[in-house]
């Protein structure tokens, strides 16, 4: 975005000075030379006659030579006006300033460029040859003034100017941009009340009509995920009472068949535990999502949590051969939920217990970093395939089944890490995943802690 906002101000500010220059030179090939007869009349009338008149006027009576040495101490030397006195015969008798300046007496035209005064001293004739002082310098003169220093009395003025419109002109255009940037960011983490600003959406520009059209967009994504939640929600609550139903059924028929077919009623009563526990799962991920259940703001020792939890996982664990085993503990204390918290690690642990193979063990650490001993972290280590880089973010959304390295499905409905997701959300944490060097997947929490010790 900072870069934008600079290309803005920079091109703003190149058109400016580029216009003003060229302005500025436009100004001066127009003006150029009414601005030339100007200073011309503005010298000749007020300097140039008054002083050439002195000199004649106190040299009346006097020598040639007496002329002369008047004109070389008079204003116009002192002034350092560049001037040739002449005889009648247009020899030079005296010759004041820069030999480059004088030469423009001599040159064809030259009564364009000089001042000439005729007079006649002790019955002899005389001329003086002034260049004024706009013929002085090598350039052709400016139209302000001060000639020589017009061109920096723009770029003085132009730039600070331009430099400060430019800036108010791209925090203009930039400022609606800026909204729509956090209005996206609000929205990709799942905030769908994010709405781009009235006042932008109101400008009645292309960035107004951008502005509706999005929050349009805004409104219609968050009308339809709230409908499937409703719709899941819904579905989910009215399967519960044919569940019921059914494992009531299946309870009687036990009882009827007098154990014919006990092999067959046990597959039954894991699908329908199965089911419920999916179902079960549906709902408590609506009401976390809905934000239907209330998160109890109270200081909770994660210790003691993991601990609990890992004690029922154990339970899990050892029917199917496996083991669960906290490595690495300290004392950590987060603000928060301690059910909620419960429940996502367990949906995490359980994964890992899913995952992890025969014989092996889920390995359970918690610890504070080393730079940042506001936050701390849990992970979860199973001993499995682990999985491809493209799905270590895809498996904390909801319904999202990974498939294992070797292409095994993974088994899991999909529920329980998007319901570690939200829990660790809630809490103002982040939850990741990565493959371990030495095989198998580690999931990992990190919470902000509210008091630690080791």
């Amino acid at each position: 975005m900072r870069r934008l906002y600079l290309k803005i101000v920079v091109s703003i500010w190149v058109v400016m000075i580029v216009s003003s220059i060229g302005a500025a030179t436009v100004m001066r090939m127009i003006n150029a030379e009414e601005s030339e007869s100007r200073v011309r009349a503005f010298n000749v009338e007020r300097f140039l006659m008054p002083a050439a008149v002195a000199v004649i006027e106190q040299a009346s009576g006097k020598s040639e030579i007496e002329l002369i040495t008047l004109f070389d101490t008079s204003r116009l030397a002192l002034r350092k006006t560049a001037f040739s006195l002449r005889d009648a015969n247009g020899n030079p008798l005296l010759n004041k300033g820069p030999e480059h300046v004088l030469n423009v007496i001599d040159e064809p035209g030259s009564d364009d460029k000089t001042w000439r005064h005729d007079f006649i001293h002790g019955g002899n004739s005389y001329s003086l040859i002034v260049v004024p002082r706009d013929r002085q310098r090598r350039g052709p003169p400016f139209p302000f003034a001060r000639p020589g220093y017009g061109f920096l009395m723009i770029l003085g003025i132009a730039i600070p100017i331009s430099v400060l419109l430019s800036i108010l002109l791209a925090r203009y255009l930039i400022r609606p941009l800026k909204s729509f940037e956090l209005a996206g960011v609000r929205l990709a983490d799942g905030d769908l009340s994010a709405r781009i600003s009235p006042s932008i959406s109101n400008r009645g520009d292309e960035l107004g009509e951008f502005a509706s059209t999005f929050d349009h967009m805004a409104e219609r994504i968050e009308l339809l995920v709230n409908s499937h939640k409703d719709l899941l929600r819904d579905v989910s609550h009215e399967l519960r009472s044919p569940l019921a139903r059914l494992q009531a059924s299946l309870s009687i028929a036990r009882q009827r068949t007098g154990g014919a077919v006990d092999a067959e009623m046990d597959r039954i009563e894991l699908e329908v535990e199965r089911l419920d526990d999916l179902i079960g799962k549906l709902l408590a991920l609506s009401r976390i999502d809905s934000k239907q259940v209330p998160i109890e703001r109270e200081l909770v020792n994660i210790d003691w949590v993991l601990a609990d939890v890992i004690v029922d996982a154990l339970v899990e664990a050892t029917a199917e051969e496996k083991n669960v085993v906290l490595t690495e503990s300290c004392e950590l204390k987060v603000l928060g939920d301690a059910a909620l918290l419960a429940s996502c690690f367990e949906n995490i642990i359980r994964n890992a217990i899913r995952h992890t193979p025969r014989g092996s063990t889920v390995e359970v650490s918690m610890f504070v970093f080393e730079d940042d001993s506001s936050r701390c972290c849990v992970s979860v280590r199973d001993r499995g395939d682990g999985l491809p880089e493209e799905e270590l973010t895809a498996i904390f959304e909801l319904f999202r089944k990974a498939e294992a390295q070797d292409g095994r499905d993974s088994g899991n409905s999909g529920i329980g890490l998007a319901i570690a997701d939200k829990i660790v959300s809630h809490h103002g944490g982040d939850i990741s995943a990565h493959n371990a060097s030495d095989g198998g997947l580690i999931i990992s929490v990190c919470l902000p802690v509210t008091n630690s010790s080791s």
